[in-house]
């Protein structure tokens, strides 16, 4: 059984993200639910470590002073880490990373450069867009103790829960601290890249590639999401890995009670009910299945709910725009909404219909848990991972068969008895919460 002085998990990505996003990702979302739970548990043994660009360090913070049990909110977590510096034009090296990928056309880099200081004196909130800080601290907020973080005592425990495979700092350190003795975690949320890569690209897919093969190099013990992940996992590794633990996430949705009642009276009186697909617009989403049902749906004479997808815009998505600009009797009963945050989440979740979730391939499914934790019924892709959320609570169809979603979805919108009868049974299932996750990746880490 060991005993760690300290658990340090790297946030170095949900820095990154935090400086081009206002609203958070599936695998940022649950890093920092696990850690604020985890650090619920060991108040006095979390931190959590960052690479700082700007001071070209690691530096190291108490968890329980960043605040992240409350909403997400990424200017409250970049004051409090220190990032959120009050001066009128952005830092230099964040406008440098920024013009990096325009170095080849010494017009366009110029042309972009001059549009990034333009934004600094008239457009301001446009800087998030670019990746960059507006330099606008968030008021009330103070910042947390800092520390630098050099030679990692072995007395450590260092935890990679995110997207560390793209941060060539975190991997040195992780592959230099387990050559040293020390024991390094690493959480992998998929292989997509590599399983799937028809849904990638070539560039992410070597990156990614590169990675994957260096897991045994940084990691003394390896955890993976969900069963499907361990498996493709344990396929691309085999022997060099030896055992990949499980590590299943939580339905819970933070800051929202299950079942709210108010949601349900709220849904049942609504004028223009809707059905809800949640996550990235992108193909490997496959929102495009949920368009050519509708449109069949159409032709027969249903009367179609209002389908609302909610979540930012992917890549690849040239089909789906397409279908909507050719089919206007599919696209007056479309809407979407870009980036919500957690409050317009819980608040489409409670007022949902029921739920859609077609994609093609996920390492875990969250939005799948999240509907349940609201007592939604869900239609599902019967791909990879996604029946292991909600096993029989929810029905599932091939994300490929057109027929199958298209009788599923009739029957949700027309058979109200078999919907409420689903969703009885859903509210009344014991569901998995973070703290319920916090405690496992607790057990399991102790154990090493």
């Amino acid at each position: 059984m060991a005993s760690f002085q300290r658990i340090i998990f790297d946030i170095s990505d949900v820095v990154k993200y935090s400086i081009g996003n206002s609203s958070v990702s599936g695998i940022q979302r649950v890093q920092l639910k696990i850690i604020s739970n985890l650090s619920y548990i060991r108040p006095d043994q979390c931190f959590v470590s960052f690479f700082n660009e700007a001071a070209g360090a690691f530096e190291l913070v108490r968890a329980a002073d960043l605040g992240l049990d409350e909403d997400f909110d990424s200017e409250k977590i970049l004051a409090r880490l220190g990032l959120l510096r009050s001066c009128f034009f952005p830092e230099k090296f964040r406008v440098k990373r920024y013009l990096k990928s325009f170095e080849a056309n010494k017009v366009r880099r110029s042309w972009e450069k001059a549009k990034v200081y333009y934004c600094a004196v008239f457009m301001r909130d446009r800087l998030r867009r670019h990746g960059i800080l507006s330099g606008l601290p968030a008021s009330g907020i103070h910042e947390a103790p800092r520390t630098p973080l050099e030679l990692l005592p072995r007395s450590d425990l260092y935890l990679l829960l995110g997207s560390f495979w793209d941060y060539a700092e975190v991997m040195g350190a992780a592959k230099d601290y387990k050559k040293r003795g020390g024991d390094v975690v690493a959480l992998i949320h998929d292989l997509i890249p590599l399983v799937a890569s028809d849904f990638s690209t070539s560039g992410l897919n070597r990156v990614f590639s590169s990675f994957v093969y260096n897991i045994p190099d940084i990691a003394t013990k390896i955890l993976a999401v969900s069963r499907c992940t361990a498996q493709d996992v344990l396929k691309v590794l085999g022997k060099r890995v030896g055992n990949v633990e499980v590590l299943p996430l939580a339905h819970e949705f933070s800051g929202s009670l299950r079942n709210p009642a108010s949601t349900a009276s709220l849904r049942d009186s609504r004028d223009d009910p809707y059905a809800l697909c949640v996550g990235t617009i992108e193909i490997r989403k496959n929102g495009i299945m949920l368009l050519r049902a509708w449109a069949r749906l159409i032709e027969e004479g249903i009367s179609v709910p209002r389908l609302v997808f909610a979540g930012k815009f992917g890549w690849r998505i040239s089909n789906f725009k397409s279908y909507l600009s050719e089919n206007g009797a599919v696209a007056k009963k479309v809407t979407l909404i870009n980036s919500p945050n957690d409050t317009d989440l819980a608040a489409l979740y409670g007022g949902a219909k029921f739920c859609l979730f077609p994609s093609f391939y996920e390492g875990w499914g969250l939005p799948v848990g999240e509907a349940a934790w609201f007592g939604r019924y869900v239609i599902a892709s019967s791909a990879a991972s996604v029946p292991e959320v909600c096993g029989d609570l929810m029905d599932y169809a091939d994300p490929d068969d057109l027929n199958a979603w298209v009788g599923f979805i009739k029957r949700a919108i027309l058979d109200v008895e078999y919907v409420n009868s689903r969703e009885a049974r859903i509210s009344s299932s014991p569901l998995r919460s973070w703290r319920d996750v916090a405690v496992d990746l607790d057990a399991k880490i102790m154990s090493i």
